[in-house]
């Protein structure tokens, strides 16, 4: 079973070089493409990652904060989100998916632009990987409490991570969430994951067999050159966790895409990495 993909961009911004490239980012900026990426077989339709809520103040303001505190004016405007003139559903819908067509949506990261509009996919399951999923269920320790704190980092505000009326979708439909487990699985028709971590604790690397070889889809790096190069990227949570992951991807792969380089749909017009003979057939 061989599947289809095709890269669907729903916003672009900017973001420090020195985020981008560990130690030789520089102090200029990167463009970034917030992409997801849909994975068609003839029994499945997947989407690796989503799209933003109607209203994405919650984390876009933060972002404005960060560009003005790194480089003032510029700064917030270089981090200003520009949304896509159509949103994920619609494009979907332009490509001849409809939302109840969609059979898996695998959420990586769990943030809010992945997670914003889960509750339109009324027949999906709903696919987590474990470490994201705990870690936005389980608070950090009292501030008075003597035992080591349970994240080496403040986390994000909730409703970043998970937007209130998508976490009530969720937990009212618990029968369609699956919890990955982060050694490894499978989604569907050989379509694997496994926990690389690197850029957030849910990030995944997801395999997906093509008539070209096996493509790796991931957020653990933002442009296709941290892998390829083998350069982590700049605020890396875990830097032995991410050249490990990163050698992974480059022996498992045929293919790799970074979830967030801007230069997919440049290299492939339309979106379309690989078209499978069995579905076009």
């Amino acid at each position: 079973m061989t599947f289809s993909l095709r890269v669907i961009e729903t916003a672009r911004s900017h973001l420090p070089s020195y985020w981008i490239y560990y130690l030789i980012g520089g102090l200029g900026w990167e463009e970034i493409s917030y992409s997801a990426l849909l994975a068609q077989s003839d029994t499945a339709t997947v989407l690796i990652g989503g799209d933003f809520p109607p209203d994405d103040s919650p984390i876009s303001d933060i972002w404005l904060e960060l560009g003005e505190t790194y480089a003032g004016a510029e700064g917030r405007e270089k981090m200003r989100l520009h949304r896509s003139p159509q949103n994920l559903v619609d494009q979907l819908a332009r490509l001849g998916v409809q939302p109840e067509d969609v059979t898996h949506v695998v959420i990586t990261p769990l943030i809010s632009y992945t997670a914003g509009t889960l509750d339109l996919f009324p027949d999906a399951e709903l696919l987590i990987g474990e470490q994201g999923w705990l870690e936005f269920m389980l608070p950090d320790r009292c501030p008075d409490d003597p035992r080591p704190r349970r994240y080496h980092r403040e986390p994000l505000p909730r409703e970043c991570v998970v937007p209130r009326d998508q976490l009530h979708y969720l937990l009212d439909h618990w029968d369609r969430v699956r919890i990955l487990d982060d050694t490894g699985d499978e989604v569907v028709d050989g379509l694997t994951t496994w926990r690389a971590g690197a850029h957030h604790r849910s990030s995944l690397a997801v395999r997906i067999p093509t008539d070209e070889g096996a493509v790796i889809w991931s957020d653990a790096a933002f442009h296709n050159a941290n892998v390829v190069d083998d350069v982590p990227i700049g605020v890396v949570e875990d830097l032995r966790e991410c050249r490990d992951s990163y050698a992974r991807i480059r022996r498992e792969s045929d293919l790799f895409l970074a979830a967030s380089d801007p230069g997919h749909l440049r290299r492939y017009p339309d979106g379309v990495v690989t078209i499978s003979q069995e579905t076009a057939g």
